[in-house]
């Protein structure tokens, strides 16, 4: 089974922080962050044996300079004692999903994931933003492909609603 949950919503003082996080290089703000994903696992008795999160192309990464999902999840991993899995990535460059359409998008991401090893247990993956659904859709897609034996959690910090 597969299970998407988005925290917070996108908005307010949520979106700036996201924000400086994502776009401006504010990488200590991944331990506040990370704390709110911690806590809602812990609240929800979310059980997971393994942690994933949404790679980067090595491009995306190159102009970044990091992967703010991958802070993320290392600190739910140091918190939780959980493995984060190394063998995601991004195969396809793509375009930034911010100003394409839900169809755009969907076309966008199709097929730009893999993990190149077999997983058995449960999966938690993290992103910072849920807006269409597709990128949720499109990571989990890809580890369904490798999960042997169990559920597949995609926690994203926060969410938009149009």
């Amino acid at each position: 089974m597969v299970y998407y949950y988005g925290m917070t919503r996108y908005t307010g003082v949520m979106e700036e922080l996201i924000k400086k996080f994502k776009f401006n290089g504010y990488n200590a703000l991944s331990k506040f962050l990370s704390s709110i994903i911690i806590n809602f696992i812990k609240t929800n008795n979310i059980e997971f044996d393994f942690i994933g999160f949404v790679p980067m192309s090595k491009m995306e990464f190159k102009e970044r300079g990091y992967n703010q999902t991958y802070l993320l999840a290392k600190d739910v991993s140091f918190a939780t004692q959980k493995p984060i899995i190394r063998s995601i990535y991004k195969i396809k460059e793509t375009k930034k999903q911010t100003n394409l359409s839900k169809n755009e998008r969907i076309q966008n991401l199709k097929d730009a994931f893999v993990i190149k090893e077999a997983i058995m247990g449960n999966i938690l993956i993290i992103d910072d933003v849920y807006t269409t659904g597709t990128t949720a859709k499109e990571i989990t897609h890809a580890f369904k492909k490798v999960l042997k034996n169990g559920n597949i959690y995609f926690i994203a910090l926060s969410q938009t609603f149009n």
